[in-house]
């Protein structure tokens, strides 16, 4: 667990992704990764929380975070799985189910 003051960037990245149990005051872009998994749980984000153009082998899952801003999710293959998730400026994309 910790504090991130600004944002949290995770760009082409081809191994496991994990963010859990952290407060981002900025926002957290996971863009443009070949990862066998994305997993992001229990995270206070303070503006918007993008997941996007990402290939998923196995599980990407998104679970009980609270988004300031929009949660944003497109073009990712695998679809992101998940529930618990809120967002002040709505849940978009394939984030919508995410709720």
């Amino acid at each position: 667990m910790m504090t991130v003051k600004n944002n949290i960037l995770l760009h082409n990245n081809h191994n496991r992704i994990g963010v859990f149990d952290n407060t981002v005051r900025g926002g957290i872009q996971v863009a443009g990764n070949d990862s066998p998994a994305i997993r992001l749980r229990n995270n206070t984000v303070g503006h918007n929380m993008a997941l996007r153009n990402n290939d998923v082998k196995i599980a990407f899952v998104a679970k009980n975070n609270t988004i300031g801003g929009q949660g944003q999710c497109f073009g990712n293959d695998i679809a992101p799985t998940g529930s618990g998730n809120t967002a002040g400026g709505g849940l978009t994309g394939q984030c919508t189910n995410l709720d």
